[in-house]
């Protein structure tokens, strides 16, 4: 039945105002809590090493010429500046559902209102650890595996693209590409054994890790659970379950296997690198540097400001140490 209410002169009304503003989800990196942090780098630091080789010689009495040797040895961790910089004007907020929270008057001199104010901070921390990660995993002058990170060169570049590519161990052996279910437990074991006979000095390393994508850490944690006729068949093991940590001792190794958000991209998914955590080094001025970041009000430009500026560089200490499957 017809209602004898004429509301074509009106707009179907939606409450935008008695709903929380949410921020997005913000894949958050883990690599930092695992490897070697240099703060105090303002431009460059070397990371100095040493290398010796011992020869024994039949005992006896008097003195024997002296044999082995020692190497020091250096390799440069060089930071690069970034920064962040977003201005944002009150005067557009003013006009949606965000100008009803702020306070009255055409002169707006903060970041408001303090809903979108305290959303907007913790959105911009998040985004700042992710985009350090991306960088310190992804990062090329050249933009070789990403168009996005193209401001300073990370540990990828390092192992691939410089001196280094010709220690890093290859740990393919017969497979490459993506993990499947049904070869992810030959190509872990693979690179373990790889390690073993050709890194073997690292095997009593405390802090053994395999870095890799998401994708592949699910991937395997379904190869060591079981699906159906394929996997091994552990399922009930809590691996990957415990507190929601993407991140597990390998069976039967000591190898931490850890999902980064790094390894991620388009370009570098398949890639894992094998080594002791420690051996890969993070270098920045102040390890706080991209949470302190600096929001004012422009006077000049009458709008609100936001500035975060950080460095970031990435170096290993022995290329040699390294096992990586791409």
């Amino acid at each position: 039945m017809a209602s004898s209410i004429n509301l074509s002169g009106l707009a179907t009304y939606t409450d935008q105002l008695s709903q929380s503003l949410v921020r997005e989800a913000v894949l958050e990196g883990t690599t930092f809590k695992y490897i070697t942090v240099i703060p105090d780098v303002p431009y460059a630091t070397a990371l100095n090493e040493i290398t010796s080789t011992l020869i024994a010689q039949a005992g006896g009495c008097g003195l024997s010429n002296p044999t082995g040797s020692v190497n020091l040895a250096q390799r440069s961790l060089q930071v690069c500046p970034i920064k962040v910089e977003e201005n944002i004007c009150e005067d557009d907020l003013k006009q949606y559902w965000t100008g009803k929270l702020m306070k009255a008057g055409s002169y707006v001199e903060e970041l408001a209102p303090k809903q979108f104010a305290q959303i907007y901070t913790a959105d911009k921390v998040a985004k700042l650890a992710a985009l350090l990660e991306d960088y310190y995993w992804q990062g090329d002058t050249t933009g070789t595996y990403s168009s996005s990170f193209n401001l300073c060169n990370g540990i990828l570049h390092v192992l691939e693209s410089t001196s280094a590519s010709a220690s890093v161990v290859s740990g393919n052996g017969t497979y490459s590409g993506a993990l499947t279910v049904g070869n992810a437990l030959n190509v872990i074991d693979g690179m373990i054994s790889t390690m073993n006979s050709s890194v073997s000095d690292i095997v009593t390393m405390p802090d053994l890790t395999i870095f890799m994508s998401y994708a592949n850490f699910n991937t395997l944690l379904i190869a060591i659970r079981g699906n159906g006729s394929q996997g091994s068949g552990f399922f009930h093991n809590d691996l990957g379950q415990n507190g929601h940590q993407f991140e597990f001792m390998y069976p039967g190794q000591p190898v931490r296997i850890v999902a980064t958000r790094g390894l991620n991209g388009t370009n570098v998914k398949n890639k894992m690198i094998l080594t002791y955590a420690s051996n890969l080094a993070y270098g920045t001025d102040l390890e706080s540097d991209y949470s302190k970041f600096r929001i004012w009000y422009e006077e000049l430009y009458d709008d609100v400001r936001f500035r975060a500026k950080f460095k970031i560089g990435a170096q290993c200490y022995y290329p040699q140490y390294i096992v990586m499957y791409k």
